[in-house]
């Protein structure tokens, strides 16, 4: 079986079946390799959700691993990590977009803090209001 990953003019995605073990997935370093020339950000898509991440944000916890499939002399580089705490992430996040976009967006956002938690509305306030 030959696998080969989508690659579109932004990412490169990848849909992986097996995991190593647990939530532990890795990609072959020439797909790696294509990414970080292309500057195109990596799709993971497994059965336990879809994770993003750009080249560098990958290779940040990224574990190199050795498997010999194809010649026995010569070992093929993957490199892999745990993709649920990202999925988590992600999801998290969907759902706090998925609120503010259902609540009117940001300023009906920003309105119902003020109303229900003043303190946090002051604290995120003077957050915004020091970053230039």
């Amino acid at each position: 079986m030959k696998y080969q990953p989508i690659i579109t003019n932004k990412s490169i995605i990848f849909n992986l079946q097996k995991p190593i073990y647990g939530s532990f997935y890795a990609i072959w370093d020439k797909w790696l390799k294509i990414a970080k020339e292309r500057n195109l950000n990596i799709v993971v898509n497994t059965k336990e959700g879809t994770a993003t991440y750009t080249y560098k944000s990958y290779m940040e916890e990224a574990k190199k691993l050795k498997r010999y499939y194809k010649n026995p002399n010569e070992p093929m580089i993957f490199y892999g990590r745990d993709v649920l705490p990202d999925i988590k992430k992600r999801e998290e996040r969907k759902k706090v977009e998925k609120k503010i976009e259902v609540s009117g967006g940001l300023w009906a956002y920003l309105e119902n803090l003020k109303e229900k938690k003043p303190e946090e509305f002051r604290r995120l306030k003077q957050q915004i209001l020091k970053t230039p």
